[in-house]
């Protein structure tokens, strides 16, 4: 959290298991080796816990709705 306004992700909690194996076979050149870019059988070895993303960004999203309400209700 920045400022209390901004909050940055480093992954993406939106992803689906069809989106997971469309980068993979799409984007297989830019999977390099890198700290920060997960290789195909990372990605793979998550992708059971897809559900679970969801319901945290279900939740980021609802929390982050709930605060903006209310500081429009100022």
């Amino acid at each position: 959290m920045y400022e209390q306004r901004v909050i940055g992700l480093q992954f993406h909690l939106e992803m689906t298991r069809a989106g997971v194996v469309r980068i993979i076979e799409h984007c297989a050149d830019e999977l390099v080796e890198s700290r920060s870019i997960q290789q195909a059988g990372e990605m793979m070895a998550f992708i059971d816990h897809l559900a679970e993303t969801h319901r945290v960004m279900d939740t980021l999203l609802h929390r982050i709705r709930r605060a903006n309400s209310r500081e429009a209700d100022w």
